[in-house]
């Protein structure tokens, strides 16, 4: 059980060969299909190679293998990944914007201090071959965080191995049988995972656990002599085996079955490769020979540092100068090399053979664990901090970002729609008009709504969606959510892109091409079935007694804007020319939407379109910029915050003209048939009668009662004059540990009578006594209008409470005249 093992330069040889073809594979996949089966033959080398490493130590008391074990393992990972891991987070913050295409990098390198990158890529929905991943500079670390995971798992089952190995222990067959079973079921997970959770499959330690079991076996069998020696010829051979199985997975695997079936092959060929050089140290076969030549085994020795970062680079470089001529491709290798021998010369190996910290054990553990935290929080620092600190132009984030910015003058506006409710409904667009849609809010009290559908573009008019995965679900419970919060007079923007792009954030589409499909028969196909669908939903919303309005398609740009918009990016590829089109060709581009829109607002009276073009577009062009040099866009098709001012004032004349002119729409003092009966509560919940009084500013009755929507919200009671002295009510405040003060302010028929501040202690009956002056007004008035003014109104969602995006302020249960 002494037996220690000498170094082998030919595994090295077959290190270089991984890290090199999963380095071709990331400059062009279509060089090497298959090569990110590299990954895989790491893993079967690192399972073998540690697992030989510990060979001797199997009589150490439990604790000391556990420590020395971990002390030899993060001296040899932990430096140099913390390094790469914060010199890209600040490469990151400098030089790569903000946005859908980068919106998960920081979670995925925060992740991966800890080893959790993998993760972190399944929470976030990060498929390894999807665009996000391709431009995320961490993603690399994913299979650094299954090795990582696996050593938490392998101490125990290879000591156990060790102690009942060639003895007569009790359990001896169960724990030999311990890893073969579990490399088994790691097999077949990686088979069923791949059919329900590819992902799941491709990225975590479960359908992974089986390759690196595979190097470990090798090693088991080999100990044991269950293996015979290779000798003479036999050995090459066995090597030439196995490279040709890798070959093999390096040439058709297939992405869609991976890991299973195709990492079979990479696997099995490693373990052949590992078998055929690992015991005849004297095989002079030319294939050993080339393994073992001094540029390869350099490349080897330093294919940690080389996988570390190569990714890095990559990635900067395509969201920069751009990665796709042989020249950019030859600086982005050459810059790795020069990273990577930096980092193996100066972090990895002193970090590794550094004497204090090889004893005692619990020197490397302890320095480890402190810096992993060091750095993680030094990273996530940067992050926060990320809009303060990036080079990029976007850093004026009320320029560029559509959010929800709180306007300067917005207590002063006339609240015109006050009691009104905007439902915005589509894709991403309704994200993007947040900007003009708050502002509208602000300055008229309508009260907006965003419901982002994501794939699901209702009245999209461009493509059906009934028959998309979970959009039947998805609109009938937009329609739901509308039959409960929406009120006739209420209004439904459908915003949506309704024309084909002509980029997206990571890549270009050619305008001719675009165009052509858009007048083909298929995509006119796909227009009447949409329209077909969207005429039903109309009508479902009409009979809610609902507006209807539509925007009709927006300018697209031929590049994304954002991403040619600083001195290091535009000049990338995607950037080739002015990313603005022609007036004229967008006209063309959606002339079959636009054609459809008209139809349908002819044949449905209380559909409404608006025309965002006019306002960014000139005669002849669409330009991706104003004549001041701001941004209309943000990217091919959204629009920028600046982009959504310019549409403002259009898009405020348009939604006050339809309600102008909808005599239907206009907000009366209802008729009552007799006044209410002092002394008796009206009942607010659902099962009671409160909803006759109700004139604004409200949401759906519920089972205890009713709650404001909005920041102002309305009563009308019948009474006959000169009989109410005081209101009773009985409510509460939307307050919580949250928003712990909500305050309401009171007015009765346009005299202010007073806060009420409402806590997490305040009583929930109130008594409201009626100013004399009101009193006196009553001699001339049967109603009693009551406002409940609702400045610290706010969403649970905007709490990050769940996705109710109702602005709460005061829930109301009974209210009584004295």
């Amino acid at each position: 059980m002494n037996k220690s093992y000498p170094y082998v330069p030919a595994i090295d040889g077959i290190r270089a060969i991984a890290v090199l073809a999963v380095m071709v594979y990331h400059l062009n996949a279509a060089w090497l299909p298959g090569g990110f089966a590299g990954v895989d033959v790491f893993f079967v080398i690192s399972g073998y190679v540690v697992a030989r490493s510990l060979a001797g130590r199997g009589e150490e008391p439990f604790g000391r293998f556990l420590l020395g074990f971990y002390s030899r393992r993060i001296r040899r990972i932990v430096p140099a990944l913390l390094v790469c891991l914060l010199a890209t987070t600040v490469l990151t913050i400098l030089f790569i914007p903000d946005s859908w295409l980068s919106s998960t990098t920081s979670q995925v390198g925060l992740y991966a201090f800890f080893g959790l990158s993998n993760f972190a890529l399944v929470w976030f929905q990060d498929d390894y071959f999807s665009p996000r991943a391709e431009f995320n500079p961490f993603v690399h670390t994913w299979s650094l965080g299954v090795e990582e995971q696996f050593y938490f798992l392998f101490p125990l089952l290879i000591f156990l191995w060790f102690r009942v190995s060639g003895k007569r222990a009790p359990f001896r067959t169960t724990v030999n049988a311990l890893i073969p079973v579990l490399a088994g079921a790691s097999l077949y997970t990686a088979y069923y995972l791949g059919k329900h959770q590819p992902d799941w499959a491709y990225y975590l330690l479960p359908a992974r656990f089986w390759e690196l079991a595979a190097g470990v076996l090798l090693f088991q069998l080999q100990m044991r002599r269950k293996l015979p020696v290779l000798n003479g010829a036999a050995a090459p051979r066995m090597l030439l085996a196995g490279l040709l199985l890798i070959a093999a997975g390096y040439a058709w695997s297939d992405v869609e079955a991976f890991p299973y079936p195709w990492a079979i092959l990479p696997v099995a060929g490693t373990v052949l490769a590992l078998w055929g050089v690992s015991e005849n140290l004297n095989t002079r076969g030319w294939f050993v020979v080339s393994l073992t030549a001094k540029p390869v085994v350099y490349i080897g020795k330093m294919s940690y540092s080389l996988y570390l970062w190569h990714w890095p680079v990559y990635t900067l470089m395509r969201w920069t100068v751009g990665l796709e001529s042989p020249a950019q491709m030859a600086i982005a290798v050459s810059t790795t090399f020069v990273l990577a021998s930096v980092s193996y010369y100066l972090i990895e190996t002193p970090a590794r053979q550094a004497r204090y910290f090889a004893q005692p054990a619990y020197r490397a553990v302890v320095a480890g664990l402190l810096c992993v935290g060091l750095f993680w929080t030094t990273a996530e620092n940067l992050f926060e901090r990320r809009s303060d600190l990036t080079l990029s132009v976007t850093r004026d984030t009320e320029t560029w970002y559509p959010y929800a910015y709180r306007e300067a003058d917005a207590e002063n506006q006339r609240y015109t729609l006050d009691g009104r409710q905007l439902f915005v409904i589509g894709n991403s667009h309704t994200g993007a008009y947040a900007t003009m849609l708050n502002m509208l809010q602000q300055r008229h009290g309508i009260q907006t709504h965003l419901l982002q559908t994501g794939h699901c573009a209702l009245g999209n008019l461009l493509y059906p969606i009934g028959d998309l995965e979970g959009c039947e679900s998805t609109i009938d419970d937009y329609l739901s959510l509308l039959e409960a919060q929406a009120k006739p007079g209420d209004m439904v923007f459908l915003a949506s892109l309704r024309t084909h792009r002509l980029a997206d954030q990571w890549e270009r589409n050619p305008p001719e091409e675009v165009l052509a499909y858009s007048q083909s028969q298929k995509a006119l196909n796909h227009i009447s079935a949409a329209y077909a669908e969207t005429s039903t939903l109309i009508r479902r919303l009409e009979q809610l007694g609902l507006i209807v309005l539509i925007d009709l398609p927006k300018p697209v740009m031929k590049a994304p804007v954002y991403r040619c918009a600083d001195w290091f990016n535009r000049h990338n590829p995607i950037c080739a020319d002015i990313p603005g089109i022609e007036r004229s060709f967008l006209n063309e581009l959606r002339a079959p939407v636009v054609h459809s829109l008209q139809r349908l607002a002819s044949e449905n009276a209380h559909v409404h379109l608006w025309d965002p073009a006019p306002q960014l577009c000139n005669a002849h062009r669409c330009p991706a910029y104003d004549t001041g040099g701001k941004p209309l866009f943000f990217d091919g098709d959204h629009l920028s915050a600046h982009g959504n001012r310019v549409l403002y004032p259009a898009f405020e004349q348009r939604v006050l003209a339809i309600y102008r002119d909808c005599l239907a729409c206009k907000p009366e003092v209802p008729v009552y048939n007799s006044p209410i009966v002092p002394g008796v509560p009206i009942d607010f919940s659902k099962h009671g009668n409160g909803q006759l009084y109700l004139t604004g500013g409200w949401s759906h009755a519920e089972d205890w009662g009713t709650w404001s929507s909005g920041r102002k919200a309305t009563i009308t009671l019948p009474i006959r004059p000169g009989t109410a002295r005081s209101l009773r009510i009985s409510g509460h405040g939307f307050v919580n540990a949250q928003h712990p003060q909500q305050r309401v302010h009171v007015q009765l028929n346009g005299i202010d009578t007073g806060t009420i501040v409402f806590d997490p202690t305040h009583s929930s009956d109130i008594d409201i006594p009626i100013p004399r002056a009101t009193r006196e007004a009553q001699s001339n008035l049967q109603t009693l209008s009551v406002v409940f003014l609702l400045p610290d109104a706010v969403s649970p969602a905007e709490l990050g409470m769940g996705g109710d995006p109702r602005r709460l302020g005061f829930g109301i249960r009974s209210l009584s005249v004295q």
